[in-house]
C-alpha cells in the first residue's frame, strides 16, 4: 500500500506526454496525381506517452483508461472511455492504439484525460491536467472553415469526388449560403451524366435556384431526354397533372402565373 500512494501521488506530477499521430490524414505540396485508397482508413490514432514513477522512469506493465472532453476542465465527455489494460512501460515510454470512434474529432478543440493504476488491481489515478489533443500541421487545412488555396491547371479541380456511393456532397443546416461560386472563369457548376437529379432543392425555405446579375444565360438545357424545366404545383394546389409530352417549358398546377415576365429587354 505505501508503494501504491507512493506512485499515486508522484504520478500526478511527473506524466509527461508527446502525442504521435500515426495516420497522415493530410499531405503536402507534391506532385498532382490521382491517388486511390488501397484501402479504407480507420479513425484510431497512435498515443505515445512518457510515465515516471516516483519521480523515476516506469517499467512494467500498467493499466490505462482514457477519456475525450470538449474542456480543459469540467466540460463534456467525448464518445466512450477507452481501456487498455496491460500496457507495457520500459524505461519511462508506452504506446496505445485509441479509437474514440467516427464523431470525437469534427474541428473544435479536445483534451485527453487520463487514468492509471499498476498491475491489473486497485483504483485509477486521474492524471492532471488532461492533455490538449493538437493537430498535426497540415491536418489545419481539414479543420471547419479551412480554404484550399493555389494554382490549378485549366483541367484540374481542387475537390473531386469520385464514385461516391452515397452524396458526392452534403451540406446539411446551413444558415447562410450553401454554395457559393465567385467568379468562375468557366461554369459556376457543371454537372455531367447525373443518375439521378443533377440539382435536388427539397423545402427550401427561399428560391430553391436565384440568379442575379448574370451575363449571358441564366439557365441553359441541351438535349434534354424529357422535359427541359418541370414546375408543379406552384401554389396551393396539392395535385398537379403532367404531361407525357416532351415540352422545353412545362407548368404543372398553377395556382397563379405558368410563366410571368416583367421588363425583359
Amino acid at each position: 500500500m505505501k508503494k501504491q500512494r507512493l506512485f499515486s501521488s508522484t504520478l500526478a506530477l511527473g506524466l509527461l506526454l508527446a502525442l504521435a499521430v500515426s495516420i497522415t490524414l493530410a499531405q503536402g505540396p507534391g506532385p498532382r496525381e490521382e491517388l486511390a485508397p488501397q484501402d479504407t482508413v480507420g479513425t484510431a490514432f497512435t498515443y505515445q506517452g512518457r510515465l515516471t514513477d516516483g519521480g523515476s522512469p516506469a517499467n512494467g506493465h500498467y493499466d490505462f483508461k482514457f477519456q475525450l472532453y470538449d474542456a480543459a476542465s469540467d466540460g463534456n465527455p467525448v464518445g466512450s472511455t477507452v481501456a487498455q489494460e496491460d500496457v507495457a512501460v520500459s524505461e519511462g515510454l508506452f504506446t496505445v492504439q485509441l479509437d474514440f470512434g467516427t464523431d470525437a474529432f469534427t474541428g473544435e478543440a479536445r483534451w485527453l484525460e487520463i487514468g492509471v493504476r499498476p498491475g491489473s488491481g486497485g483504483t485509477y489515478t486521474i492524471l492532471s491536467p488532461r492533455q490538449p489533443l493538437t493537430p498535426a500541421p497540415y491536418a489545419l487545412g481539414l479543420r471547419p472553415g479551412a480554404v484550399i488555396a493555389g494554382d490549378l491547371g485549366v483541367n484540374e479541380a481542387a475537390l473531386t469526388l469520385d464514385h461516391a456511393v452515397g452524396g458526392g456532397l452534403r451540406v446539411k443546416s446551413a444558415g447562410g449560403i450553401a454554395v457559393y461560386v465567385d467568379s468562375a472563369g468557366g461554369d459556376g457548376m457543371y454537372v455531367e451524366s447525373a443518375g439521378g437529379h443533377a440539382v435536388y432543392v427539397d423545402s427550401a425555405d427561399n428560391n430553391g435556384l436565384e440568379m442575379d446579375t448574370i451575363g449571358n444565360d441564366g439557365v441553359v438545357i441541351g438535349s434534354a431526354g424529357d422535359d427541359g424545366v418541370v414546375i408543379g404545383s406552384v401554389g396551393s394546389p396539392s395535385t398537379a397533372s403532367y404531361s407525357t409530352d416532351k415540352n422545353g417549358l412545362e407548368v404543372a398546377g398553377a395556382e397563379g402565373y405558368g410563366l410571368y415576365v416583367g421588363r425583359a429587354d
